[in-house]
């Protein structure tokens, strides 16, 4: 599912991703094996196409989300800035593959947070990101359990603009941008087990903005 932008001037249009029908192996796929030993060596499956059909739009606009959690029929969104009202936005809403639906708000207000995106909707986390005017990077840490949302453990360094992934308890923070006058993009990774933040390797660049996936053991 795809959520909010910063679109001009920022977007609540949602797009849900339908996955292509299951196909059977025997019609389509590739094979391959020893011809003296007749052993398998390895196989490849075709699952055909899916395409972006339109969902319900957010109550409120969230432009430079940093992702959500859940699924397309159970959803969160938290954080951004609405264009019109420059202070960060701290709205949470839920989305029930139909229409959203307003949630508690975010303890700290920002935009730019790293969100753990392989969440369930009722276990999400949120970390790191700004507020106005750009340069008040936060590290602040929040557990949103699907009904309110609860301080935690900061990150190691006031971070924004980073990606995020994993769970609640097994979440990684990778890359981002820093205040100035310290290094701005940063390929520092930290990982989250629920309790506390450590850190984790690093990436082979610096970077903001990025896109990943996976946990903190194994991500892309």
């Amino acid at each position: 599912m795809a959520t909010g932008g910063d679109a001009p001037p920022g977007t609540n249009v949602v797009e849900e991703w339908i996955a292509p029908s299951t196909v059977s192996v025997a019609q389509e796929g590739q094979v391959w094996y020893n011809s003296s030993s007749n052993v398998l060596k390895g196989f490849a499956f075709s699952y055909g196409t899916g395409a972006w059909t339109s969902g319900g739009t957010t109550n409120s606009i969230h432009s430079h989300v940093g992702g959500g959690a859940g699924t397309s029929t159970a959803g969160l969104i938290a954080s951004g800035v609405p264009p019109s009202n420059p202070p960060p936005g701290s709205a949470c809403e839920e989305y029930d593959g139909t229409s959203w639906t307003a949630t508690p708000d975010l303890n700290v207000g920002r935009y730019g947070a790293g969100e753990a995106t392989n969440a369930p909707q009722t276990a999400a986390l949120c970390f790191g990101g700004v507020a106005d005017p750009g340069t008040n990077n936060k590290d602040a840490t929040e557990e949103w359990n699907g009904s309110s949302w609860s301080a935690q453990t900061a990150l190691p360094v006031a971070m924004r603009q980073v990606a995020g992934c994993g769970t609640q308890t097994a979440a990684l923070s990778v890359g981002g941008w820093g205040d100035y006058p310290g290094p701005l993009g940063r390929n520092a990774c930290s990982e989250y087990d629920g309790t506390s933040w450590t850190t984790g390797g690093t990436t082979s660049y610096s970077a903001r903005n990025m896109a990943v996936s996976g946990t903190s053991a194994l991500a892309l």
